[in-house]
């Protein structure tokens, strides 16, 4: 299953998509997705949550709709808290200023481990390359 909110990216996935008999592609709001709750084992999120100004919702839904011991693998942007400060002077920006600090709270918040994490260091923003494991409720980290 394949989502973006973009039509014309739905469109480009399904062209180039080599076999297409077990993947889906879906028009679709990742802060709002059209699915039952835990119906994934894995959710991927590639460079998308700096493209969504309300990222946290994203997460949420991704939170939502991953299994419990289900896997989500996240590679995106992260912003410097002065690229932070700087991006909230535009209010009704279209893009999310996704900030660490947010990140790492909601994962601790939400019962995930992390497998594995590696953040760049650049100046405005880190890229990071994550994989974290949803916990049973309970069952610690």
């Amino acid at each position: 299953m394949g989502t973006d909110v973009d039509e014309n990216q739905i469109k480009l996935a399904k062209k180039i998509t080599k076999d297409p008999k077990n993947i889906t592609f879906l028009v679709s709001d990742s802060t709002n997705l059209p699915f039952k709750d835990k119906s994934f084992d894995i959710v991927l999120s590639i460079n998308v949550l700096h493209h969504i100004y309300n990222w946290m919702d994203a997460l949420k839904e991704i939170n939502r709709v991953l299994k419990n011991n289900g896997y989500f693998v996240l590679a995106d942007l992260l912003f410097t808290k002065w690229a932070q400060r700087i991006g909230r002077l535009y209010p009704g920006q279209a893009f999310g200023i996704t900030a660490a600090n947010n990140l790492n709270l909601f994962i601790a918040n939400n019962n995930y481990s992390t497998l594995y994490s590696n953040i760049s260091k650049p100046l405005m923003w880190s890229n990071i390359e994550a994989i974290y494991r949803k916990s049973i409720a309970g069952n610690g980290r």
